[in-house]
């Protein structure tokens, strides 16, 4: 009774401190519900939340888990839920929650983490390295350290953590499979390690790859070096091989469209880090935000220095120093940390730092058996150690924890879900919502449930970050924002919606008569835009071959929506002019003199301009952004596409731009351009038709009537997913400035179907099914050969194999990731 009393307790103390912990610094923050603030800062809040809302709405049956018609003309979710870890079990929490409660409710999903990792570790240390209960109160420090540490305090809104629950379980089973399921047989240790792996490679593709590393690092210590005087463990070597790919196999589904969806994104397309001079190369690159590798290393500076002077020169304690010394390398050698990540990473240095936290736990507990013993003093000494440790965590959670004080101008998930409202119901991929001054960040499509291009979620391919920028939308990195552009791009791209801050300056009078007023919310104005989303248009096949053998862009936006103009409304809607000065100091103050004959638009598009403040007719322009909504500067983070400088009718217009230049006197240029609403709208009805449709979560049906030998030209990305059938006939379909999707019709009425399915998924699903038959089969034949068969003299046999193949693998592996980065960045330092 007392030991199960005892259990109980100690099985409670985890998550009580942890809950303890977590909560005290929730309180000293003021995070909901002790305050008004919340958790989601930077990119908490601008990526991972809005991820969330898209999990919340697949979760309750409004939305598709691999396909989103909201974010980037029609989007491929697999590489992003990979990215994301939006198939991790954790996400199931929003089975529970209201929808405009997912920002409040991240301090009871963060806690159901920091307390899977708790207890996760708990179960390691008790089963793996503590097995007496006398040991209790050092489990419980390993398993809150491991809980809340650097790692969790810095990176507490990323979906690693998800991970990093996972990580104590897969080593346990891994060590259990190999110390007693040596042989060929399907036991309970061996399916626990396939579950976590494969939910491993589900979750996190990026993680899974570091997941690797550290399985090579772990698996080959633990075969290699912590063996002693045993024998080899050849079979164990063979089916910890064998389950791995198992692993990936019953993955595959997921995997396998994920990862082809990330590696074809803009963000992984570069080539300079491949090949061994790409290789070389990364191993000089500098990290971003080192300092933080020492904070992940700080946090368990405790258990190191234990670890450090509680050693002996003990043949067993190889393994140890082997493994803690193989993950805080790392910190110290950034071309180690590159390898890791697979490259050059923005911010979030190691994000692989829990398992130096494992690691460092783990080892430093191995120890506390030795050095304790049935020393009082040494037990006190130890205690010390542990109480300063915990003071520690509670400081450094003060210093790192940065919550989102809804204090500001802007507040990003309040604003989307403002927005929303007026919105709801009226945007779909035809009829889309956008940004006139880039008062909000770009992810708020995925709150709003509304419809743009916009979005935040990195993983856009080139085609559609190009097609983006060479329309003159304004584009950082991989962000695809729907500010910019002009009034004709507008109705190409299907935005029929204007949103715009009270705060700012713009107005209906910087676009076109073609806006109404469709509402007001306390911190926003929205227009509708009426011509765009009532009309489709069409291509001849003729005038589409002619554009596609000379299709080529240049850097005059202007010029690049003329020639769509021409396609698509058999007009040229936009007279531009270019501009050019010196980049030196007779460039600091340019002045241009326009006449607008009748009503028209004037555009700016100025990429070489330098922190200019431009003048329109004696008034300062705003370039308002969502950092700052009252900025006079351009180009601006989130706005650097097409300004619009106002809608002017038979009148003189003075522009006057002072900026910042450089010294090189090289020829700079910017470009204006005037456009007229009125003639550009007639050209528009009388090129539109119309066209029914239907959509669903991942797909299309439309209807349209053709005279043939021509394309219907649809807003949506044209992604090599989509499937397309006119009048149940398969038609491949084609693209308009590399993204926007063209399908070849039929003369008559055309019955169009577009159905979503990510690359690779077919293939993915295929491989899923044998290995799951594979693992039932491997069941069903170790029920029936319980005793010792041919397959038994098989199976050792290629083990020797197996070990001989894992040997040179993971002499390889040590030798590319630890010692030549590790030699290299002491040649390059001091030799």
């Amino acid at each position: 009774m007392k030991s199960k009393k005892n259990t109980f307790v100690s099985r409670a103390a985890v998550g009580c401190v942890t809950t303890a912990i977590f909560l005290l610094l929730c309180i000293i923050k003021g995070i909901y519900p002790f305050g008004i603030a919340t958790l989601d800062t930077v990119d908490f809040q601008s990526q991972w939340i809005p991820a969330y809302y898209h999990v919340w709405d697949v979760l309750h049956g409004d939305g598709s888990a691999f396909f989103d018609w909201r974010v980037g003309g029609g989007n491929n979710f697999a590489g992003v839920s990979a990215q994301f870890s939006l198939f991790s079990p954790f996400n199931l929490f929003f089975l529970f929650v209201k929808r405009s409660w997912i920002e409040k409710s991240m301090i009871v999903f963060l806690l159901i983490k920091l307390l899977a990792m708790g207890y996760g570790m708990r179960w390691f240390l008790k089963e793996q390295i503590l097995k007496e209960e006398r040991y209790g109160i050092y489990i419980l420090a390993g398993s809150v350290g491991y809980a809340v540490n650097g790692y969790t305090l810095l990176y507490y809104g990323m979906g690693w953590l998800d991970v990093a629950a996972i990580l104590p379980l897969l080593c346990y089973f891994f060590c259990r499979m190999a110390e007693r399921e040596g042989d060929w047989r399907l036991g309970k240790n061996t399916l626990g390690y396939i579950v976590c792996l494969t939910l491993v490679f589900l979750i996190n593709i990026p993680q899974a790859y570091m997941m690797c590393f550290f399985l090579i690092v772990f698996a080959g210590g633990y075969f290699f070096l912590k063996r002693q005087d045993q024998p080899l463990k050849k079979n164990g070597i063979l089916k910890f091989g064998l389950t791995s790919l198992l692993s990936l196999g019953i993955a595959a589904v997921i995997f396998l469209p994920a990862a082809r969806a990330m590696l074809g994104s803009y963000r992984l397309s570069g080539e300079e880090y491949r090949g061994i001079s790409g290789y070389f190369l990364l191993l000089r690159q500098d990290g971003m935000d080192a300092v933080w590798k020492w904070v992940i290393l700080g946090s368990v500076a405790v258990p190191l220095l234990f670890f450090v002077i509680s050693g002996r020169r003990k043949r067993e304690h190889i393994w140890q120093w082997y493994l803690v010394a193989a993950m805080v390398l790392p910190v110290f050698f950034e071309a180690v940390n590159l390898i890791w990540h697979r490259g050059t990473y923005v911010c979030f240095p190691m994000r692989y730092g829990y398992m130096l936290v494992f690691a460092v736990i783990c080892m430093a507990a191995a120890r506390v058996p030795d050095f304790v013993g049935d020393s009082r003093v040494r037990r006190n000494i130890l205690y010390a150690f542990l109480g300063i440790w915990c003071v520690q965590m509670v400081a450094l959670g003060i210093s790192l924890i940065q919550p989102e004080t809804h204090t500001d101008e802007t507040d990003f998930v309040g604003d989307a879900m403002e927005i929303g409202q007026p919105l709801a119901g009226k945007t779909d991929v035809f009829h889309k919502a956008k940004l006139a001054d880039g008062a909000i960040d770009n992810n708020y499509p995925l709150i709003a449930e509304s419809t743009s291009y916009s979005n935040y979620l990195h993983l856009m391919t080139s085609e559609q970050i190009r097609m983006n920028t060479l329309l003159g939308y304004s584009q950082v990195w991989t962000r695809l924002s729907d500010t910019g552009g002009t009034l004709a791009s507008d109705i190409m791209l299907g935005y029929r919606y204007y949103v715009a801050s009270k705060a700012g300056l713009w107005g209906k009078d910087t676009a076109a008569d073609s806006l109404w007023p469709l509402a007001e919310t306390k911190k926003f104005t929205l227009w509708e835009n009426g011509p765009v989303g009532d009309r489709a248009f069409f291509i001849t096949k003729a005038d589409y071959e002619a554009y596609a053998a000379t299709e080529a862009y240049t850097e005059n936006v202007f010029e690049n929506q003329n020639r769509l103009s021409e396609l698509l409304f058999h007009t040229v809607p936009i007279d531009w002019e270019k501009e050019t000065y010196l980049d030196d100091q007779t460039g600091a103050e340019l002045s241009y003199r326009f006449y607008a004959d009748g009503k028209q638009i004037l555009y700016l598009y100025g990429k070489d301009l330098q922190q200019a403040e431009i003048t329109v007719n004696g008034e300062r322009l705003y370039v308002p952004d969502y950092n700052d909504l009252y900025n006079e500067s351009y180009p601006a983070t989130g706005n650097q596409g097409i300004l619009s400088l106002g809608c002017f009718s038979d009148e003189d217009i003075t522009v006057e731009i002072r900026q910042s230049v450089g010294d090189s006197g090289a020829e700079r240029a910017v470009f204006f351009g005037f456009l007229d609403p009125q003639e550009l709208l007639e050209a528009v009805d009388a090129a539109g038709r119309a066209v029914t449709y239907e959509l669903d979560r991942d797909s299309c049906k439309l209807t349209v009537e053709s005279a043939g030998a021509e394309y219907l030209m649809l807003p949506v990305n044209a992604d090599s997913g989509w499937h397309c059938t006119v009048n149940g006939e398969e038609r491949a379909i084609s693209r308009l400035a590399g993204n926007l999707m063209l399908v070849p019709l039929d003369e008559g009425t055309n019955e169009i179907t577009l159905c979503y399915v990510p690359r690779g998924m077919k293939k993915g699903a295929a491989v899923t099914g044998m290995a799951l038959m594979l693992l039932a089969g491997w069941g069903v034949l170790s029920r029936l050969l319980r005793r010792k068969s041919v397959l038994d003299k098989i199976y050792a046999g290629l083990g020797c194999a197996a070990a001989d193949i894992f040997a040179v693998v993971y002499a390889g592996f040590l030798l590319v990731v630890y010692v030549i980065p590790v030699v290299y960045t002491i040649y390059l330092r001091w030799i």
